[in-house]
């Protein structure tokens, strides 16, 4: 997929920490950063302001639920853009290594372990 950046772009951020990102990498002058405190539900109110618009939807290949059922429930128009896939990891080098402790971040750092020590 390709897509030009226009200038009049305006951004939709699910936090601050995102948009400050955000701006270290995107000429913004003329662009306009909004953002939530940290989940979509905290920016719906921001994008139904815009309603108008159509939002393009950068993701992964695994997105959760939520944030396109809510844009849904918001009547809101948007494209899904699957920038990346996410993919285990091999860890075959590990078989040796003995943790105390595995703290894992998503559903998908679960799977890679046990595709790797089934």
């Amino acid at each position: 997929m390709r897509f030009e950046v226009p200038d009049s772009m305006k951004y939709f951020c699910i936090s601050e920490a995102v948009a400050y990102y955000l701006q270290k990498y995107v000429t913004y002058r003329k662009r306009k950063i909004f953002f939530g405190k940290q989940t979509i539900l905290d920016l719906v109110d921001v994008l139904k302001k815009h309603k108008k618009e159509t939002f393009l939807l950068p993701c992964a290949d695994r997105l959760r639920d939520r944030i396109p059922m809510t844009l849904e429930d918001n009547n809101l128009k948007f494209t899904k853009a699957v920038l990346y896939r996410t993919v285990a990891a091999d860890l075959s080098d590990l078989e040796d290594v003995y943790y105390d402790m595995l703290v894992f971040y998503s559903p998908g750092g679960i799977e890679s372990l046990l595709k790797n020590f089934p």
